[in-house]
C-alpha cells in the first residue's frame, strides 16, 4: 500500500476479509460479512471479499487482496471483476498477516485488465521488508496490451475440472476458449492433475503453516476464534511432519511438471471455481472448504508460484458472474495481461456492472 501511495494512489479505507484470511464469513461471524453487489444475499467470495465487492460495486478504481489458495481470484470470480495473483515474490507481502509463508501472495483487483496492469506496475518490485520478494526487473506490464494472439499457445488443464465443475461454468469456459481461438491463439488440451491430487497436496501445507503461526493463541485463547476457523486450524495441528514433507515433495513435482509444459505452451487456461456463488451462510459451515464438493482450482498456481489472472466470462441463469483463469510462465505477467486484454476487448462482460 505504501508504494501505491507513493505512485499517487488515494486510499479510501479498509475492506472486509474472512477471519485471518481463512474459513468462510457468515452472519454469525465476529464482523458482518461483505455482500455480493450482484445479489446482496449471496457470497462475494473470499478471503478478499470486501475488495471484490467494493471494486465490482464501483466504490473504488481498484483494491488489493491477498491470495494463499485463491483469495484474490475467488472473489474476482464471484463479483465479475479482474484479479491477479502475480508470480511468487513479484509483489511484497510486508505488513500482511501470514497464513502460509510459502503460499501467500498479494495482488491487485480491478474492473479491467488495463487497470490491473497499472496497479501491478505501481506495487511490484523487490522489498527488503519481505525476504521472499524477488530481485528481478519490473517490466512495463502494459507493453503487450493490444497485441494479437497469433502464435500464442494456450493449454487447457481439463483433467483438473472434469467431473466436478458446474455445467454453466463449463459452458462459459468453453465459450471463452473458443473466443481465444477466434482471436488467433492455438488452444489445446494438456496433461493435468486431478482436483483430488491438488487438494491432497495443498491442504496439508496451508493448514499446517497456518496452525504453526496461530499455535500460541490456539493454546491460550482458542475460544476467541470462530468455530469453523478453529476447526481448520485444529486440522492443521494434526498434520504430521511426514505428511508435510511428502506434500512438499509432491508440490515440487507438480511445479516441475507445469514448468516443463510451459516449454510447449505459453499459457494455461482453467475455470476459476467449479461452483456458483452460494447464499451467505447463517452459521459456521465447518470443514466445507476441505470438501470435494467445493471445487476451487486456484490453489494450483499458489503451489507453483505461477502468475494467474482471473477474468469474467459471462453470467449464470440467476445473474451471477462466471469466470476463468489464465496462468503463465514465472514473471511473464505481461503475456498473461496480453491474452486477458485481448479476450476482454472482444467480449462485453467487463462493461456490465451491478445495478445499485
Amino acid at each position: 500500500m505504501q508504494r501505491l501511495k507513493q505512485a499517487g494512489g488515494v486510499l479510501l479505507g479498509k475492506l472486509a476479509t474472512w477471519e485471518f484470511a481463512a474459513s468462510l464469513s457468515t452472519l454469525a461471524s465476529h464482523f458482518p460479512p461483505a455482500r455480493n453487489p450482484w445479489n446482496p444475499e449471496f457470497d462475494p467470495g473470499g478471503s478478499s471479499s470486501g475488495s471484490g465487492a467494493a471494486v465490482a460495486a464501483g466504490l473504488a478504481f481498484g483494491a488489493m487482496g491477498t491470495d494463499t489458495g485463491g483469495s484474490i481470484r475467488y472473489p474476482a470470480f464471484c463479483c465479475g471483476i479482474v484479479g491477479l495473483k502475480a508470480t511468487y515474490g513479484r509483489v511484497s507481502r510486508a505488513g500482511v498477516f501470514p497464513l502460509s509463508w510459502s503460499l501467500d501472495h498479494t495482488g491487485p483487483m480491478t474492473r479491467t485488465v488495463k487497470d490491473c496492469a497499472l496497479l501491478l506496475q505501481a506495487c511490484a518490485g523487490p522489498d527488503p521488508l519481505d525476504p521472499a520478494a524477488a530481485h528481478v526487473p519490473v517490466p512495463d506490464f502494459s507493453a503487450q496490451l493490444g497485441q494479437d494472439l497469433k502464435g500464442l499457445r494456450i493449454g487447457i488443464l481439463r483433467k483438473l475440472f472434469a467431473g466436478d465443475c458446474d455445467k454453466e461454468i463449463v459452458a462459459g469456459f468453453a465459450a471463452a476458449a473458443r473466443q481465444m481461438a477466434e482471436l488467433g491463439a492455438e488452444v489445446v488440451d494438456v496433461e493435468a492433475l486431478s482436483l483430488g491430487e491438488l487438494q491432497a497436496t495443498f491442504w496439508p501445507l496451508s493448514l499446517a503453516d497456518a496452525a504453526a503461526y496461530h499455535l500460541p493463541d490456539l493454546r491460550t485463547r482458542a475460544g476467541d476464534y470462530n468455530p469453523d476457523l478453529r476447526l481448520l486450524l485444529a486440522v492443521g495441528v494434526l498434520v504430521s511432519a511426514t505428511a508435510y514433507v511428502q506434500a512438499q515433495r509432491a508440490r515440487e513435482q507438480i511445479r516441475r511438471r507445469l514448468l516443463e509444459q510451459l516449454k510447449a505452451v505459453d499459457l494455461f487456461m482453467v475455470p476459476t471455481l467449479g461452483a456458483l456463488p452460494g447464499p451467505i451462510r447463517a452459521e459456521s459451515p465447518g470443514l466445507v472448504l476441505l470438501a470435494e464438493d467445493f471445487p476451487i482450482y486456484t490453489a494450483l498456481f499458489n503451489l507453483t508460484g505461477l502468475p494467474a489472472l482471473a477474468l469474467p466470462c459471462g453470467f449464470s441463469r440467476t445473474g451471477l458472474p462466471l469466470g476463468f483463469q489464465l496462468a503463465g510462465k514465472p514473471f511473464a505477467e505481461a503475456t498473461v495481461f496480453q491474452a486477458g486484454y485481448a479476450y476482454e476487448q472482444a467480449t462485453p462482460w467487463h462493461g456490465r456492472h451491478p445495478a445499485l
